[in-house]
């Protein structure tokens, strides 16, 4: 949480969502390598945000694995 409002105190208050790339990112570090429900819901939390909006920003890029293990939500692949 600490390491959170450092990178969210970073960005002006009307700004937050700025920081949601930086937030998905430590989560995945901490979450081992993968973006879980909950941290992207922890996120949207932190920004004031809809889920929906972190979900979008999740999805669309690929830096962030969606599946624990080999990062595929295909087994197998």
């Amino acid at each position: 949480m600490k390491k959170a409002q450092e990178i969210i105190s970073h960005y002006p208050p009307q700004y937050k969502k700025a920081a949601i790339i930086p937030l998905l990112d430590l989560g995945q570090r901490q979450n081992d390598g993968w973006t879980s429900i909950s941290v992207m819901n922890y996120v949207a939390k932190l920004v004031e945000v809809p889920p929906m909006r972190v979900y979008e920003v999740a999805t669309f890029y690929t830096m962030f694995n969606r599946c624990a293990g080999n990062g595929s939500a295909f087994p197998g692949s």
